[in-house]
């Protein structure tokens, strides 16, 4: 990777490569083209959050390691799940889930265990009622016509009222940093997204 003094922004449509380990993650902002996850979008560019795609979808990612489960990755019960860098904080990067539970006053128990086991911290930030919801919709919308603009400050955009958006964070790890965290503060400080005005459509 090439560092400059002055760095120019990076276009928002421009995804960021990391290619001195032998992983390869790379960083991809929400109005590129291979960003995959379609109905995060609205959530990603209000919140600055950057998609983490060659690095498995679970802790070993953080670590930017191969998972010894193989494709199906190490799964405490995990679903609809993505690795992110919020550009604000990229020294914290973050495994996002979103599963199916039966009861939502709580993180499902294995996920406090495995996120224990790793040292990540726990969180679940949720809007009220359900996406589906005619009702709940009310008139204002987000730029593609689905989300509701209280969802867009959390993290609760795959099919609320349905999932439990549960964040487990690499940051409580003292003075040792995270290899991807490391490796994110390098390409967003090399290379920083410009980010489009959004309209505050929650007025």
């Amino acid at each position: 990777m090439i560092m400059t003094s002055t760095p120019e922004k990076t276009p928002i449509q421009m995804t960021m490569s990391w290619r001195t380990f032998a992983a390869a993650p790379r960083l991809i902002p929400p109005l590129a083209e291979d960003f995959r996850v379609t109905r995060a979008r609205d959530w990603a560019l209000r919140n600055h959050c950057l998609l983490v795609d060659g690095l498995p979808d679970c802790a070993h990612g953080l670590y930017m390691m191969e998972c010894p489960a193989g494709l199906s990755r190490c799964d405490p019960g995990f679903d609809h799940t993505e690795l992110w860098v919020d550009a604000g904080r990229p020294e914290a990067p973050f495994i996002l889930t979103h599963p199916y539970v039966q009861d939502h006053s709580k993180v499902p128990e294995k996920i406090i265990a495995y996120a224990a086991a790793h040292g990540l911290d726990v969180s679940v930030s949720r809007g009220a009622g359900r996406m589906d919801d005619d009702k709940d919709l009310g008139a204002r919308v987000s730029v593609d016509g689905r989300h509701r603009p209280d969802l867009w400050t959390n993290d609760d955009w795959y099919n609320p009222g349905r999932t439990m958006p549960i964040r487990l964070t690499a940051a409580n790890t003292g003075y040792v940093p995270w290899p991807l965290g490391s490796a994110a503060v390098v390409m967003t400080q090399s290379y920083p997204v410009s980010w489009p005005d959004m309209p505050d459509l929650t007025r």
